[in-house]
Formats: C-alpha cells, structure tokens, sequence
C-alpha cells in the first residue's frame, strides 16, 4: 500500500506521476494528502506542469500553492470523471424515442420530449439537474386515430415544429358491421397523413400553424429543420428503395385572416432543394435546368440530420454515422431562386510541417474581437480602424494515406473595416472562412469505434467555449480548454511545454475525462452553464454536473408528465 511507505519515497512517487493520479492519490487518506500538500518541492512542480499563469508569487506559502493547484484542477477537470454526479429522469411505464426529442442551449424552452405510442410532446426548462415543465403539445385537433411523433424540432426564436403521422380510424358499431361497404373499408384501413405543426412557446396564447404534407405518400421523414413556423425543410427517403432520397424546403404561404385563429392551416410552396444524385435546380423557376453538384469526394447519402445555420441563410446537412456536417447548401435571403449548389465541408491545414489533413470543421464555438489602428497603404501617416476577428472551431481531420482520424480545435482569422463592422460575434459566419490552422489536438478521441454505429459520434461545446464533449455510443469524451489562449497560439505560455504536441510546434495536446453513461447517447447539449450537461439516451434524459461541487452521486427521478412534479426514485452513491 502506498500509504505505508516512508514519506519521503512517497513525495519522490508524486513527484515523477502525473497531476491527475497525484491529486486523486491524495484524497484517498489523511497520510497521504499530507504528504502531498506538504511538500513545497511536488506541488511547485505540478503547478509547472499544469496549464495556468506561468506568473507564480514566490512568497507564497506551501498550503496557498495547493490551494492554487487544485483550482486550476478543477478549472481543468482533473478527477472530475470520479466525481461527476449523474441525475436520470425516467418516464415510469413510457419509453423515450430519443431520435424524435430535441434539445437546445438556450431560451425558455430547451428540451422537448416525445414517447413511444404517445401522441403529444412535453417542454421543460432545465436548471441545476431539474426538469420545470413548460407545456404540453398536443395535436390541434380531435378525431379518431393514432398519432405517431417522428421528430420534433426548435426553431431559431425558440418556437417548436413536430412532425408527426396521423392514422385515421373508423368508428363502427355492431349494426355497422353487417354494410359490406364498411366491411370493405375496414379491410382497407386508411392512408396515413403526415402534418408539421408550428407551436409558439414563448407566446401567453396558444397558436398553432399546421401544415399536410400530401406530396411524399412512399418516402419516410428522416430528418426536420426549422427556420421560423413559414420555412421549414424535410429530408425523404423511398420507403421501399433507400437509395432514392432528396431534401425538400418549405415555404409557407402568409394568410392574414386565417392566422387570426389559434390554429392556422396554411398551404405551402415545396421545392427539391437537392437529391440522391446531388442535382439541384439551376433555377427553381425553371425546373428542367439541373446543375451537378461539385466537391464531392463521396456519394451524397440520405441526410439524417440537418440545421439552419447564418440567420437561416444556410442549411447544414449531417448523415449517417457523421460528426461534423458534410455539406451544406446557401439559401440566398431565403429565396429559393438563389439555392446554391451543393457544397462538400472539406479544409485543408497541416498539422505537423510533414502532415497535411483534409478537415471537416464545424461551426466556431468562440471568437475574439479587437479594433486597431493600421497605417494607410498609399499614406503612411493617416490610419484606417480594422477590426480583426479570430474563431476558435472542432475539426475532424484525415489522413488520405492511411485513413486515420485526428480530432483538433483550429483557428481561423478575417479582417474588415472597423465602418463596415457591427462589433457583434456571430459564430455562424465564421463558417465562412477557409484558412484555417490547428492550434490543438485532442487526444483519446474513439476513431476506433465510431464507424461500428449509426448515430455516430456528438459534439457539444458549452456556452463559453471552455468545454468540448463528444458522445459516442455510452460513452462521452470531455476536453477543457482556454478558447483566448488557443486562438492566440498560447502566445503567454498557458500551456507548458509538456503539453505541446512537439517541442518545435505550438500545436497543444488535450486529454479528455471519460464518463460511462451505460445508455446509448442520441443528443446531448451543455446548458447555460459550462459544467453540466443534458444527454438524451434510450433510458431515459440524463443531467450530468462535472463541476467541482460533484458528489459522484447517480440518482433517478421519475419526469413530472402531468404538472404535478416529478419524485426521486432511487439515489445511490458510486
């Protein structure tokens, strides 16, 4: 046992083992975090080793520089694997469908779940592991039939789309039964009917915008985005030949008089955006001009997940098994005249001087903004007032040689006339950019694993930039980072050494916790704070606090359905 050592060779064990076993070593007994907090030499020396302000105030008193280190632990997440405290919220006797609930990461409104067999779709607000009903979604009207929700989706303004198939039944009686015409119409149950309906969360009324979808009888919905309750786009595929898919945008037709009701039936434009061959209309007005799509490395697949990004100017398209959008497409002010052609996510940027990747890099989670004064070009004793902008983003390289995967933050930066500046960030516009160069590497990404499922890996980042998870299968992969450090290349020497990728590069290594959810992940989101998050699963919703007030507690509580508050059902300790 290592507390029964001396406790000289103890401090020479601490000394030479990395921080996080140190610290964990530490907290195990008395005698041993004794020894740990007590040697001036072991903690100065992990205080180097560990990302932080390089400026250490020598006057500063041994149990002050332990108190340093675990603050900078936490803030780096050293043991928070351990002490991680989960929270499950079950449904008792429902199952959740985790490929039709939605989540975000702000607003109101941030989650909305939909149960197997069940017809209607219930909003919650999340705060500090607990579940605040918001509502309760049911469809707007009521005949005979079974609902089916197949997916639901936020919009931009927080409102709530769900689409959802309806299968008519037919009432009878026994004296009913003896019309061969109702006989016959039994024998021939009716088709189903598929509906979008639009619900406004944030609004004191209950207004609803529905819209029938009649023109897709032999696709199936694979995925929805919503833009706002008049723009909304569906990707189909064959119901009986998986090859034939296309992606179909939306636009719903104002009516004034009609939307003066708490329920609203609006007719619609509908137009192939783009198809299994990555054809696309040259001009929608003209139908019969096709365009070829360019860039594409791979066949276009069936989308299975997609968004609005840019203030609705863009659609990004996921598919199967995908972490990082593959292509993407412009919606020029929404004009459907204006649709681009399809466009392959692909970058170039070297991660050592003999390593060259091809990226796929998502949308920027952090940014940086200054304004500076430069000389004049063609005089140099005026200024002009630029504003330099630099984003921080998750990027999935490959290695075209040996197919390997290597995860990585890069960094990208523009320059614009202080004038032509609204000094607001808007992280989507950074996807604009094309010169983009790695600045860190996270390391124990699952590249093994991720090509033997269908939902692929999941990137969340929280509201700061602070943390990157990625979910894959049970398991979930958190890195903590300093977004200003990496974007300005750890110009202050945040980083030491020791994390560089090598000594010659300023490329960082990141280490991730782990942390087991024992369910299969299908959405997961951080909340408004940067330590906890919210994980959709087959078992039920899952809250997760990282921070470093974790008990390591795992406690169920059973949803509140009805508004009348949910209870805990099990509470253990690991």
């Amino acid at each position: 046992m290592l507390s029964q050592l001396p406790v000289e060779l103890i401090q020479q064990i601490f000394y030479y083992a990395d921080t996080p076993s140190y610290l964990q070593a530490a907290y195990s007994c008395r005698r041993l975090y004794e020894a740990a907090a007590g040697c001036r030499e072991v903690v100065i020396h992990h205080l180097e080793e560990t990302p932080g302000s390089t400026l250490l105030a020598d006057p500063l008193e041994t149990k002050e520089l332990w108190l340093l280190l675990r603050q900078r632990a936490a803030k780096l997440l050293y043991g928070a694997d351990a002490r991680a405290s989960r929270t499950l919220h079950i449904a008792e006797g429902r199952a959740i469908d985790p490929r039709a609930c939605a989540i975000t990461t702000s607003g109101n409104v941030n989650l909305a779940l939909a149960f197997k067999g069940d017809g209607i779709v219930r909003t919650y607000f999340t705060r500090n592991g607990l579940l605040f009903p918001r509502g309760v979604l049911r469809p707007p009207y009521d005949q005979p039939g079974r609902i089916e929700i197949l997916r639901v989706a936020f919009a931009s303004d927080n409102s709530v789309a769900v689409l959802h198939r309806f299968i008519p039944e037919i009432e009878t009686n026994e004296d009913d039964m003896h019309h061969p015409f109702i006989r016959q119409a039994l024998q021939s149950p009716p088709e189903p009917e598929l509906y979008v309906v639009h619900y406004e969360t944030d609004s004191s009324e209950d207004h609803l915008t529905v819209y029938s979808l009649t023109d897709h009888d032999e696709y199936e919905p694979l995925a929805l985005a919503v833009a706002n309750k008049y723009k909304f786009a569906i990707s189909w595929q064959h119901s009986h030949d998986s090859s034939v898919h296309e992606v179909v945008l939306y636009d719903g037709i104002p009516d004034a008089q009609a939307e003066e009701n708490s329920v609203t039936c609006l007719r619609y434009v509908s137009n192939v955006i783009a198809d299994e061959g990555g054809d696309i209309p040259a001009n929608v007005n003209n139908a019969a001009r096709r365009s070829h799509a360019s860039f594409h490395p791979r066949p276009w697949s069936a989308v299975s997940h997609m968004t609005f990004n840019d203030r609705d100017s863009q659609l990004l398209y996921y598919h199967t098994g995908c972490t990082v959008y593959d292509h993407y497409q412009s919606l020029d002010n929404g004009t459907l005249s204006m649709v681009s052609r399809l466009r392959h996510n692909y970058s170039w940027s070297w991660l050592t001087p003999q390593l060259i990747l091809t990226f796929s890099i998502g949308i920027p989670f952090a940014a940086l903004h200054a304004t500076q004064d430069i000389p004049r070009i063609s005089n140099n004793n005026t200024n002009v007032t630029v504003c330099d902008w630099k984003y921080l983003a998750f990027g999935l390289g490959r290695d075209r040689l040996n197919q390997s995967i290597y995860p990585c933050i890069l960094r990208a930066e523009a320059r614009c006339r202080a004038v032509n500046c609204g000094h607001v960030v808007n992280l989507d516009r950074g996807r604009r950019l094309t010169d983009w160069k790695v600045v860190a590497r996270l390391r124990h990404y699952p590249e093994e694993t991720v090509a033997t499922n269908s939902v692929g890996c999941i990137v969340a980042t929280s509201p700061n930039g602070n943390r990157i998870a990625v979910a894959n299968w049970k398991t979930v992969y958190i890195w903590a980072l300093e977004p200003e450090v990496l974007i300005e290349e750890n110009a202050t020497g945040f980083y030491p050494d020791s994390s560089k990728l090598r000594e010659d590069l300023k490329v960082i290594n990141l280490d991730p916790i782990v942390l087991q959810l024992d369910a299969v992940c299908f959405k997961l989101s951080f909340t408004t704070r940067e330590d906890e998050l919210l994980a959709v699963t087959d078992r039920g919703l899952m809250y997760w606090d990282i921070g470093p007030g974790g008990t390591g507690a795992r406690m169920t509580r059973s949803l509140d359905l009805d508004g009348r508050g949910g209870t805990w059902v099990q509470s253990d300790r690991v």
